[in-house]
C-alpha cells in the first residue's frame, strides 16, 4: 500500500489558489507575461545585431588594431549582457513562480 501521507505533504490542494477567480490577477499575469516575452524578443534581436556589429568590426579591421580591438569588445561586452540577461530573468521566474519545494531550477 503506497505511502499517502508522502505525497500530502508536497501537493495540498488547499494551499493551490485558483488564478481565474480573481480576474485582476489574470489581467495581471497576463500583462506581466506579455511584457517579458516582448523584452525577451528586443533583448535577443539587440543582442544579435550587436554580435553581428562586433563580428563586422573585428573582421573588417584589415590590420587597423584600434578597430579590432574595438570589435572584441562589442562581443565582449555582449556576451557579458546575454549573461546578465539570462541571470535576471531566471530569477525573476523563480521569484514570481515560487521555488517548488526547495528546487532551484
Amino acid at each position: 500500500m503506497p505511502n499517502i501521507g508522502k505525497v500530502k505533504q508536497y501537493f495540498d490542494p488547499n494551499k493551490v489558489s485558483n488564478k481565474f477567480s480573481d480576474p485582476g490577477s489574470a489581467i495581471g499575469d497576463l500583462f506581466t507575461n506579455i511584457v517579458t516575452n516582448i523584452l525577451l524578443v528586443v533583448i535577443s534581436i539587440g543582442a544579435l545585431l550587436s554580435l553581428i556589429y562586433g563580428g563586422y568590426l573585428y573582421i573588417s579591421a584589415g590590420g587597423n588594431a584600434e578597430q579590432a580591438e574595438k570589435g572584441k569588445r562589442v562581443i565582449i561586452y555582449t556576451v557579458i549582457a546575454i549573461i546578465i540577461a539570462m541571470a535576471s530573468y531566471i530569477i525573476y521566474r523563480q521569484v514570481t513562480e515560487g521555488i517548488p519545494w526547495g528546487v532551484i531550477i
